[in-house]
């Protein structure tokens, strides 16, 4: 299963395609940047300017393009503090669904907190230590303490380095006053939080996104012999004095010389000055002796998060390739379905079907309506036992199941309204809809499945093996058991009335003496309920009992 998470981001939109694993792991196959700068230049009246909500729509169709290219599954997209807070945030998350198809999810910076610390602790492990992970946004700095079970404090502080490049409009370089006024402000916001996270106490300082990052990177190019550092930037540490002392040439320096002395994204040259002014306050406030780098943040923490919720289905998607399949055994399993009867009642039906195909004149889909017929048909049992086969026509006619065309469900829908009880007839309200070839497929199917449902009369799974016999008539359905099947038989027997009926030709239901070896059924309805049918070729025997083929009622 593959996945995209998409960060709307302040400063940027950035898009991580994951490979999922259904051991609960992933692995990052593809990873899309652009600079965007959506917290840059607010409207007067405090909205996303027409040139960020352009270049943020270009940005999100090249995001799902690149979606496209891999065929994710499932793309997760969320906004932070530019959309969250922007008066026309809304608009701009309704012209990203109408141009790309994404719904973009606005979150609250609780969330952005909770999912960025997911993020950071997949990427660097703590155990039993105690993380400060600080995230530098574009609209706001995220403050997050915990260790590897659980998350214990977050702050959200509106002081990103483009909301500070919006309220602080600079000179270049940067004068000496305008840093002073800066970092009084920075103070002013920050103490309160420095304060309450020194009172928790933490064991490691791990930074994470793009203006750490950057920062980061800087520091150890630096300090570096030949001044370039290769390698990847994850769990790298940073001493502290190097962070100062690079925060400080960036203060000092003018755009043009940041540019030409490093390798600092184009796009990040101006508003970096701010994320320095940040650290020459963390720096000294918290007196860490060093800062780890963490590659990973909230859209690697939307996959793990997905992961967590999801693995069931990750898993199946793993091991069921087919999303028909998997679609209704979600379902049976959300209707908490009987998974042993409903596995020997499919079983037993596609054993009965197999031979008979030749004489049906059905749909090429019909064994596969038939089987999941059959595994759903008990789940109006769900809602209640009296009239349940009305509420299984129900329960799937508005399941959502996925894959399956509307005709298809109704197919199947009515199949299982008339496994039990009366026979159908045309005026049905659950035929309505259907063509002449479809409303045979019901009639035939549902015959089917009311003779395999009576062959497991008691639930026991005691029928092993069914041979049919289609060279004389009746057509006989021999079955072979391991254990006490009388009350199977006798079941069987009073449900041939509708396939008769389709076939104008008689059944006849006789239980074998013997029972040659044959597996029983599957516990795991994940298993192909693939029934051997063995034709046997040979006179039609009668009936041991004397049971009439010819069958008035058909309670279960």
């Amino acid at each position: 299963m593959k996945i995209a998470a998409i960060d709307v981001g302040s400063n940027s939109i950035r898009t991580v395609i994951a490979q999922l694993n259904g051991n609960g792991t992933f692995e990052i196959i593809d990873q899309l940047k652009d600079m965007v700068r959506l917290a840059e230049g607010e409207t007067p009246q405090g909205g996303l300017t027409p040139r960020a909500v352009h270049d943020g729509l270009l940005a999100l169709v090249k995001a799902k393009a690149i979606c496209d290219a891999h065929r994710v599954d499932e793309i997760i997209a969320v906004a932070t503090s530019a959309v969250r807070e922007a008066n026309n945030g809304a608009r701009f998350i309704e012209l990203a669904r109408q141009q790309t198809g994404i719904h973009v999810n606005v979150i609250t910076s609780e969330e952005e907190a909770r999912l960025t610390f997911l993020g950071a602790r997949e990427a660097f492990p703590l155990g039993e230590r105690r993380a400060l992970v600080i995230d530098i946004g574009g609209g706001s700095v995220e403050f997050m303490v915990g260790d590897g079970s659980r998350l214990v404090f977050t702050a959200s502080v509106k002081i990103g380095v483009l909301r500070l490049l919006n309220l602080f409009p600079v000179s270049d370089p940067v004068s000496a006053a305008d840093v002073a006024k800066i970092e009084t402000y920075i103070a002013q916001q920050l103490d309160p939080v420095v304060a309450q996270i020194h009172q928790l106490g933490f064991d490691v300082v791990v930074g994470t996104s793009g203006t750490n990052l950057a920062l980061f990177n800087l520091a150890l190019q630096r300090s570096s012999e030949n001044g370039a550092f290769v390698g990847s930037l994850n769990n790298k540490v940073v001493p502290t004095d190097e962070l100062v002392r690079v925060c400080e040439w960036l203060v000092q320096t003018d755009i043009a010389e940041r540019h030409r002395q490093t390798r600092i994204q184009a796009g990040r040259t101006n508003s970096i000055v701010m994320g320095a002014a940040l650290w020459r306050y963390l720096a000294p406030a918290l007196h860490p002796p060093e800062v780890v780098a963490c590659r990973f943040a909230l859209r690697e923490g939307i996959i793990v998060d997905f992961l967590q919720s999801q693995l069931s289905r990750i898993r199946d998607e793993e091991y069921l390739p087919d999303p028909r399949r998997r679609s209704v055994l979600a379902f049976a399993e959300r209707c908490r379905l009987d998974k042993r009867h409903s596995s020997q009642v499919a079983r037993l039906a596609l054993g009965i079907f197999d031979p008979l195909k030749p004489i049906l004149s059905l749909d090429e889909r019909a064994r596969e309506w038939l089987e999941y017929a059959a595994l759903l048909h008990d789940c109006g049992y769900h809602v209640g036992a009296k009239g349940h086969h009305k509420h299984s026509y129900y329960l799937i006619m508005n399941g959502d199941l996925s894959g399956f065309k509307p005709d298809e469900i109704r197919i199947i829908a009515a199949s299982t309204r008339f496994h039990r009880r009366r026979l159908p007839s045309k005026g049905d309200e659950e035929l309505q809809g259907l063509n002449r070839q479809e409303r045979c497929a019901v009639k035939t199917l549902a015959g089917i499945l009311r003779i395999a449902e009576g062959l497991d009369r008691t639930h026991f799974g005691v029928v092993n093996q069914l041979q049919v016999s289609m060279t004389g008539d009746p057509i006989e359905l021999e079955i072979f058991t391991r254990g006490d099947a009388e009350l199977e038989r006798w079941a069987g027997s009073r449900r041939v009335d509708l396939l008769q009926k389709v076939l104008h030709r008689r059944i006849r239901v006789r239980l074998s003496a013997l029972s040659p070896p044959f597996p029983g059924p599957g516990h795991d309805m994940g298993e192909q309920a693939n029934a051997q049918a063995l034709v046997h070729e040979g006179p039609p025997v009668a009936s041991p009992a004397g049971i009439p083929i010819k069958s008035n009622g058909n309670k279960k």
